[in-house]
């Protein structure tokens, strides 16, 4: 025999605390913004954020005093932007986030070009008239020294662990043990050298030559020459990036595209006047051109020019801080350094030696030093490894940002709706 409780009329359900029915879409909303992540949501090109979920635009600024800034390098070991000085003979350190100059690293000579080792963690540094110290990358300590006449450009192979210099005075190519700073091997090249790179996907130097327009290609396993690439009329820089390699050609204000994998010049874009160093932006999938006789920097997205930002006088080295997705120029003519930034971009953790793996970036200049020491025309030097490649899609376009600020905004009118409704019942 079964029995049943049964309530009067009058009785009522137990209330449902307010607490209790608006906690789990708090709850909800709270794992959503965590998901998408808000603060640093972005539109990505070939996995790579272009801009910030607003939308935020770069602005350019003057961010510190530095006498005749050369090379610059962001230093993954200490987090800092390292200057390159040769009026000083100093090595000037920029504090991470700041700009503000915080300390200096005398030297005996002037520095020209800079450039770290990501397996020892050391910094290089090519000095006038002829060496290239190996500083210990935490304390800046030297541990290290050979000496090669003018080393105009500096450029690194991780596996094996190689420093290539590039000398325009004796038209080589120096590969160094970066562990011991001893000379391996020295590759010939010709008709006044500028810079050089290391491409890492297929293994090869490619050093520009000024005198006649072209790329030379070196196979430095058994240093022979693979070919030579055509470019625009005196070409000063080279930058690396994955299967293409990006040339700033000096006399006919462009840059030429080379694809590694064929070494042919797939695109010519056309920049700013007397263009003489380039650099990666990973954070929007861009290319930053430092303009030397314009006073300004290009900038180029999917393969073309899409604005100029007006920077100091002379700029002749620019890189990437990838701990601010910002851009760094030395300005040589005007003593000064000066930060293209998104506003409000959130900052990021400065990589370890050993996270390090996916982009390094060094610029190395010497167009207004070596006026004054050899008769060479003004160039500068960059490398890149990066393991992104230049193909961009945006076919994931809708940035996930909009998507996470579209179901906060759900869940917020729900928890609206429930306070309504509970105030409603409760004075019932």
């Amino acid at each position: 025999m079964e029995v049943f409780a049964l309530k009067s009329k009058n009785s009522r359900h137990k209330p449902v605390s307010l607490l209790r029915a608006i906690l789990p879409t708090i709850f909800c909303s709270l794992l959503v913004a965590s998901s998408y992540g808000i603060a640093s949501s972005h539109i990505y090109y070939n996995n790579e954020p272009t801009v910030d979920y607003l939308g935020q635009a770069l602005v350019s600024r003057v961010v510190a005093n530095v006498s005749t800034p050369a090379a610059l390098l962001f230093s993954y070991e200490r987090g800092d932007i390292l200057v390159a000085s040769p009026s000083l003979d100093e090595i000037v350190i920029l504090e991470h986030g700041y700009y503000e100059v915080v300390s200096n690293i005398s030297l005996s000579y002037p520095p020209i070009s800079l450039i770290w080792d990501t397996v020892d963690g050391n910094i290089y540094v090519g000095t006038m008239p002829g060496s290239v110290n190996s500083l210990d990358g935490d304390e800046l300590n030297l541990v290290g020294t050979a000496s090669i006449s003018s080393p105009i450009g500096l450029s690194y192979e991780d596996n094996p662990n190689i420093i290539y210099v590039l000398s325009n005075t004796t038209d080589s190519v120096y590969a160094l043990n970066a562990s011991t700073t001893e000379i391996i091997e020295t590759f010939g090249v010709c008709c006044s050298p500028t810079s050089l790179a290391y491409d890492s996907v297929n293994g090869y130097i490619y050093v520009t030559e000024s005198a006649t327009n072209t790329v030379s290609v070196i196979d430095p396993v058994n240093g022979s020459s693979v070919g030579s690439v055509t470019v625009g009329s005196d070409p000063h820089y080279i930058l690396d990036n994955g299967p293409y390699l990006y040339v700033a050609n000096y006399n006919n204000n462009s840059v030429s595209v080379i694809d590694g994998q064929t070494n042919k010049v797939v695109q010519t874009i056309v920049v700013g006047s007397e263009p003489d160093s380039i650099a990666y932006n990973s954070f929007n999938g861009c290319y930053y051109v430092a303009n030397y006789g314009s006073a300004d920097v290009s900038e180029i997205c999917e393969g073309s020019l899409t604005t100029t930002f007006g920077v100091g006088a002379e700029p002749d080295a620019i890189i990437y801080d990838p701990t601010e997705w910002s851009m760094v120029v030395a300005n040589y003519g005007s003593n000064s350094i000066s930060e293209i930034s998104t506003p409000n971009a959130p900052s990021l953790p400065t990589s370890t030696t050993s996270e390090t793996t996916t982009t390094i970036q060094t610029t190395t200049s010497n167009s207004s030093i070596l006026s004054t020491n050899t008769t060479s025309s003004s160039s500068s030097t960059a490398l890149s490894v990066s393991t992104s490649s230049t193909t961009q899609d945006n076919s994931n376009g809708f940035p996930s940002g909009y998507i996470a600020l579209f179901a906060i905004a759900v869940m917020g009118l729900s928890e609206c709706g429930l306070l309504v409704y509970f105030i409603r019942r409760s004075s019932v």
